[in-house]
Order: structure tokens, then C-alpha cells, then sequence
């Protein structure tokens, strides 16, 4: 052995010191090897927990079940979505804005017996309801159609200022 040595100009090297490096060699990759496969069995452990739950389910069955709900959770997000515009959409013509003036209809008569009320939806159609009060006890309603904050016939000073009140209700809460 020690001529091959000689031949590739390593011959100042004793034979059994190149043995003891070698055996130290295959004691550390030994210990390389041991510590790798420990290390892949530790993983593999975590792998099959986290692969299997407590009930026998996978994480696989587990995210299948999550995106499932996700999906019919997504579902019911749209349909309430479209609920709330159907919602909105039908809001748009309810009443929403009020105006009332009391006022004397006639100079002799007090109590304020009479009234102008408006009613509006958010776009400012609606209608004014005038109820006069007579002195004889009687009284007169008149019906006038709002369209777009406008009466369709002209209106006494309390109509108008029971359309005014109307058209800024709920501004100054804002």
C-alpha cells in the first residue's frame, strides 16, 4: 500500500494514521446519516398529525369541508347582497320626509284647526294633504300631487311652507 502512496506522491503518509482518519470520517457521516433519518421520522410524525385529526379526519377532508362552507357561505352573501338592494330599491318610495304646518284657516276661528301635511320619498314625490277647518265645524280636504319637490297646482304660503319643511327633513340630523 505504501508503494501506491509513493506512486502519487502522498508516500509520507502512514498507513494506519490514513485508516484512523477514514474510521473518523465514516463515525461522522454515521452520525450525519442517523441524525438525517431521526430528523425525517420527527417530520414524518408531524406530517401524520397534522395529516389526521382527532376524529380520523385528514387535512385534506379538512380544507375540502372549509371550502365547501366557503362556498355556500358565498352563497348566502349574494343572496343577502341582492336582499339588501331589493330592500334599498323598494325604500326609495316609501315615506321618508314629513312636513306639517298647523295654521288658522280663517281670521275669527283660533286653535290652529287646520293643516297642511306633506309626505315625500327620497326622490320628493309624494303628496300634500290640506285639511281647512270651517267655522261651521265643517272641513275640506284637497289631495295635491308632489313630483320632484314640485306641486302640481300652486300652493297657499302654509302648503308651501309644509313642502319646504319636507324637502329638509332630516338634513339638519345629518
Amino acid at each position: 500500500m505504501s508503494d501506491f502512496f509513493n506512486s502519487i506522491g502522498l508516500g509520507f503518509l502512514d498507513p494506519g494514521i490514513l485508516i484512523l482518519v477514514l474510521f473518523a470520517l465514516f463515525i461522522v457521516v454515521l452520525i450525519l446519516v442517523i441524525t438525517d433519518i431521526s430528523g425525517r421520522k420527527k417530520l414524518e410524525r408531524r406530517l401524520d398529525q397534522l395529516t389526521s385529526g382527532t376524529d380520523g379526519e385528514s387535512l385534506e377532508d379538512t380544507m375540502l369541508k372549509i371550502f365547501r362552507e366557503y362556498a355556500g357561505l358565498h352563497k348566502v352573501l349574494d343572496r343577502n347582497t341582492q336582499d339588501i338592494d331589493d330592500i334599498y330599491d323598494r325604500l326609495q318610495t316609501v315615506i321618508q320626509k314629513v312636513g306639517i304646518v298647523k295654521y288658522n284657516a280663517f281670521r275669527k276661528m283660533g286653535g290652529q284647526m287646520s293643516s297642511a301635511l306633506v309626505l315625500l320619498d327620497e326622490n320628493d314625490d309624494g303628496v300634500l294633504i290640506n285639511n281647512v277647518q270651517g267655522m261651521d265645524g265643517g272641513g275640506y280636504s284637497y289631495l295635491k300631487i308632489i313630483k320632484d319637490g314640485k306641486a302640481d297646482v300652486e300652493l297657499s304660503k302654509e302648503e308651501a311652507e309644509a313642502l319646504d319643511k319636507a324637502l329638509l327633513y332630516g338634513r339638519n340630523n345629518k
